[in-house]
């Protein structure tokens, strides 16, 4: 599948019009959202999931995103872990990291979220984001990036002796 038909639907619940306009995407890419005739949303999402139930039955495997918690919930050895921060820290890590005004940071960080947060809601059983379906969940904004990955091994060395 070419690379730019992932893109146009990545991580988007629906093709609709209502969801473009909920995303800010405005009138331009309605022809876009309402005639995929390559790979609609929902395709993807099945395809997406066939690849990451494949290559967790073949491989020790890091996955982001694209449910792949709730994709692979039914597997005994899955570790799922959320990673969350504030939003003031995520704004000054993205005007950092991405070199962006405070203000399109904080735009950034609404609409990632709000995307994530509705393809997520989407397609999986539970809410984007509740504790509960996760097995560890982090603030990195208290942690940092190293903290985090400290935690999630010690967490897998833990898991591991009780087995």
């Amino acid at each position: 599948i070419v690379e730019e038909m992932f893109e146009r639907a990545d991580e988007k619940p629906t093709d609709s019009f209502l969801y473009s306009l909920s995303m800010g995407q405005g009138t331009q890419n309605i022809s876009l959202l309402m005639h995929n005739e390559y790979l609609s949303n929902d395709n993807l999402f099945v395809i997406q999931a066939n690849a990451i139930k494949e290559i967790a039955a073949e491989h020790s495997c890091i996955m982001i995103g694209r449910c792949a918690d709730y994709i692979l919930s039914d597997v005994c050895d899955v570790v799922s872990v959320f990673i969350h921060a504030d939003k003031d820290y995520r704004i000054k890590r993205i005007c950092k990291t991405e070199g962006l005004k405070e203000s399109d940071a904080a735009t950034k960080v609404r609409k990632t979220d709000k995307k994530r947060a509705n393809y997520y809601n989407f397609y999986a059983e539970e809410a984007w984001g509740v504790a509960s379906t996760y097995d560890l969940c982090l603030n990195s904004g208290k942690l940092g990036i190293d903290g985090c990955v400290a935690m999630i091994t010690a967490y897998l060395q833990q898991r591991k002796k009780q087995e």
